[in-house]
């Protein structure tokens, strides 16, 4: 499997039989296709899921936004976000217009952008008056990103708690999808904790609905914390 970091791909082996899965939705088919299926499938995967309008949705697509190794499953995210039209993406494409390399990715991200400022009052739209870039490329940082994808629990959890000392747009996308989708409860503490040291603005809203619907009262303890600490930094 492989992820972008900074027009760098970074490879990692997954088992060639992976076990049958059972769902219990289509979300989750999508969901899981979105992590292990080929360039196709996950594209398919991110089409799809613009039609299931909550926020783990919308992480899952913004991480796939950022960090995905193909152009054409990033303008499928992109495009998807602007179909659910959610403001708490409307940072995510507005970087990715900006320091996206595809030009085709470039494009789906300005139109997903206009379609949200469309939809939404414009002081519900959060702009950093300096967007951090995309991460540097780096080993570290490849590592970490594919661990807390694919690893097992005891990766994920260090991999989200290490991802703090690699700030900037590619870890605070990863970290968001892990702390509403990752079904661990340290690995989403850890995600928590991290991006609130990050202390990127983006991470607010997604923080706030961790603290509101977390079913693990340590989670939803880490997340206004981080909270907190975030609104204090950029005070």
């Amino acid at each position: 499997r492989q992820v972008i970091v900074n027009s760098n791909v970074v490879t990692e082996a997954v088992p060639a039989a992976e076990p049958e899965r059972v769902y219990e939705s289509d979300l989750q088919k999508y969901k899981e296709d979105i992590l292990y299926g080929n360039d196709e499938v996950r594209r398919e995967a991110a089409i799809q899921l613009a039609a299931y309008q909550d926020a783990p949705t919308v992480a899952v697509l913004l991480d796939t936004l950022i960090n995905d190794a193909s152009s054409t499953v990033r303008a499928a995210a992109a495009a998807s976000l602007g179909t659910v039209g959610d403001p708490t993406a409307y940072e995510a494409l507005r970087r990715s217009a900006q320091f996206e390399q595809d030009d085709s990715v470039k494009v789906a991200a300005t139109n997903a952008a206009e379609q949200i400022k469309a939809k939404n009052n414009a002081e519900d739209l959060y702009v950093s008056s300096s967007m951090p870039p995309m991460n540097a490329g780096s080993e570290k940082l490849g590592k970490y990103l594919m661990n807390l994808r694919y690893g097992t629990v005891d990766e994920r959890r260090d991999a989200a708690d290490d991802l703090d000392s690699q700030p900037g747009t590619q870890a605070v996308a990863a970290l968001i999808n892990a702390l509403l989708n990752d079904n661990d409860d340290e690995v989403r503490e850890n995600a928590a904790e991290s991006l609130g040291k990050i202390g990127d603005r983006m991470a607010i809203d997604f923080l706030a609905w961790s603290v509101a619907f977390d079913g693990q009262s340590s989670v939803q303890r880490r997340a206004d914390k981080a909270i907190e600490k975030i609104k204090n930094t950029i005070q």
